[in-house]
């Protein structure tokens, strides 16, 4: 692990190290204080102080067991919602501390029985505390699977360990008779002083107090030292603090042993320390988790917001800008942009959330990070939740769209079957019955052009496209009966050959320039009208122009006037434009420019 955090610190950035030195700082300056401090009583020994107090002793016992018991919680509440092992550990470790805390610290004092008369029974109670407790936080931090696989299936069986330790302190206390001694007679002798005392180096210890404790401290000294590791990575550091203030506390407690009640040792006051410390991880678990449950709020709030995006208005650009206000609120260090279409991935994107849906891409979220900064589990899980509902909402319009194009396709197959059941049947009875009597040829030259409108207009109502000839064709049947209809002349060019044209395009210009012939014959009176039709590249022009008495286009149209404001939205929906260009006097030159292309549901 120690390579492994080498190999990764020589790649990060001077930003991400600079980021990452004030907790591991903090960290590495508490060992120097506390190694000073531990050298000072060893060499001092006016500085080992030890007094009996029984009220100040039984304080802290309730003051650490208060600490202990929530931890246990906090680390239990952690497991739940992100599913660490350490934060099953911290769970477990601090549950058994606990317990017996609370019943050689609390239950004992009041149960008649004196410490001296249960010897070392508290001693024993605690070093196989400590020891379950650190072998669960190092199986924690450790990396290898089957630690982690160990603890992970540990969930539910918490209570069975505490519930093991309040049964082991019992039994300590229940056969303290017949315990190896841990304390020798010197060591009591020296506690049932009144006031402060002051104790020898390693006075009173047995052999086996000593290499029991000894090895306590060893475990204690590996488990601060992962967790010093662990800074680095994220762990909090003040968790890292307590444990290695713990650590020091074991150490002293080699030299100057005490049990429970009624001494307060400088191991006691270390404990202490290590306690406050163990508040001040639960004040920064209570900020984090605060700021947390506040972020949570704000994404949910960004999710409900972009599930309400109306798709009935058939407009993606509403679900873009949803989901635009719904990134937003990932927060520091991330900063995610939305992308449509097909476009690449911006270089500076440390990451790339596609939006797609059922094998199709409608775009992605790219997210940018700060230097050396990763993106949190959550927020890439929250941003993928936001793609996906992006996805279902661009879906849900498309599918709007084939449900309106549908309806518009089964609207204009009946109407052509209307047509061609009724109208141009009856136009074809009419050619008929003119062609068999006499008579000019205007009613036959007009009923001619009425049947080939009829059929031209079921062709396109049945989605089909005319070809370009017979467009060309009707556009000029049209322009003569216009023509015919208001006594004006109609000249319709066309300068080069026509490709394939859709439908839309087709009854498009057809539209257009049926209301620009009318409107020159109804109020310009023209000499001449003239179309102008041509094909470049994929777009398909018309110019109609007209001699007549012009008008000026910045002027408000009459009341019920709608004719250039519809064919310039006519051309609009096409993704054209329609340009007028007009003054009194100076005659109209009407200018449409449509791309040719097919258009679902173009109307």
């Amino acid at each position: 692990m120690m390579v492994t955090m080498q190999n990764m610190a020589r790649h990060q950035s001077r930003d991400e190290l600079e980021t990452l030195s004030q907790p591991v700082r903090m960290v590495h300056l508490w060992w120097l204080l506390l190694g000073f401090f531990t050298l000072l009583i060893v060499l001092i020994p006016g500085l080992r102080v030890t007094f009996r107090h029984e009220t100040l002793s039984f304080t802290l016992e309730t003051f650490n067991t208060l600490v202990a018991t929530m931890v246990s919680f906090v680390g239990l509440a952690r497991y739940v919602f992100e599913r660490r092992p350490f934060d099953l550990a911290i769970a477990a470790a601090f549950g058994t501390i606990a317990v017996t805390e609370f019943w050689f610290g609390l239950i004992l004092p009041f149960s008649g029985s004196t410490f001296e008369s249960v010897a070392d029974a508290p001693m024993w109670g605690w070093l196989l505390t400590r020891a379950v407790a650190g072998v669960l936080l190092l199986l924690g931090l450790l990396s290898w699977p089957r630690g982690r696989s160990w603890l992970a299936q540990l969930g539910g069986r918490i209570a069975f360990v505490v519930a093991g330790i309040a049964l082991a302190d019992v039994a300590f206390w229940y056969w303290h008779d017949r315990l190896p001694r841990l304390l020798g007679s010197e060591a009591w002798e020296l506690f049932s002083l009144p006031g402060r005392f002051t104790t020898s180096t390693l006075a009173g210890q047995t052999l086996l107090g000593m290499l029991l404790e000894s090895l306590l401290a060893v475990l204690y000294f590996w488990l601060a030292y992962r967790l010093t590791l662990a800074v680095r990575e994220g762990e909090d550091a003040w968790l890292a603090l307590a444990l290695i203030t713990a650590f020091i506390a074991q150490f002293q407690f080699i030299f100057y042993p005490a049990p429970f009640h009624p001494a307060v040792t400088i191991s006691d006051l270390l404990w202490l320390v290590s306690y406050l410390l163990l508040l001040a991880f639960l004040g920064h678990q209570y900020v984090r988790a605060s700021g947390g449950m506040r972020r949570q709020q704000e994404r949910a709030s960004a999710l409900l917001a972009l599930s309400q995006t109306p798709v009935i208005s058939r407009d993606p650009a509403l679900v873009l800008g949803a989901a635009r206000r719904a990134t937003k609120v990932v927060g520091p260090p991330a900063t995610v942009s939305v992308r449509v279409g097909d476009q690449r991935t911006p270089v500076d994107a440390q990451l790339s959330i596609p939006v797609q849906l059922d094998g199709v891409r409608y775009g992605a979220l790219d997210v940018r990070l700060a230097d050396g900064q990763t993106l949190e589990p959550d927020a890439e899980e929250y941003l993928r939740i936001v793609a996906n509902q992006t996805a279902n909402l661009l879906r849900a319009i498309e599918l709007y769209d084939e449900l309106a194009a549908g309806a518009v396709r089964d609207e204009r197959a009946q109407l052509a079957r209307e047509l061609h059941d009724g109208l141009a049947q009856d136009l074809a009875v009419l050619r008929l019955r003119l062609s068999d009597a006499t008579g000019d040829g205007y009613e036959h030259g007009l009923a001619d052009r009425a049947l080939s409108e009829a059929r031209y207009a079921i062709t396109i109502l049945r989605g089909q496209t005319v070809a370009p000839d017979d467009f060309v064709e009707a556009l000029r049947r049209q322009s003569d009966d216009l023509a015919d209809r208001f006594g004006v002349p109609v000249e319709v060019t066309q300068e080069a050959e026509l490709t394939a044209i859709p439908a839309p395009a087709q009854v498009a210009i057809l539209r257009i320039s049926r209301e620009a012939i009318t409107n020159a014959g109804k109020h310009a009176a023209p000499s001449l009208v003239r179309l102008s039709l041509r094909q470049r590249d994929s777009v398909l022009e018309l110019d109609i122009q007209d001699d007549g008495r012009g008008f000026d286009p910045a002027q408000p149209a009459r009341p019920g006037a709608f004719g250039l404001r519809g064919m310039i939205e006519r051309a609009q929906l096409l993704g054209g434009t329609l340009t007028i260009d007009s003054a009194p006097g100076q005659g109209t030159t009407i200018r449409a420019r449509l791309p040719i292309r097919e258009l679902d549901g173009a109307r």
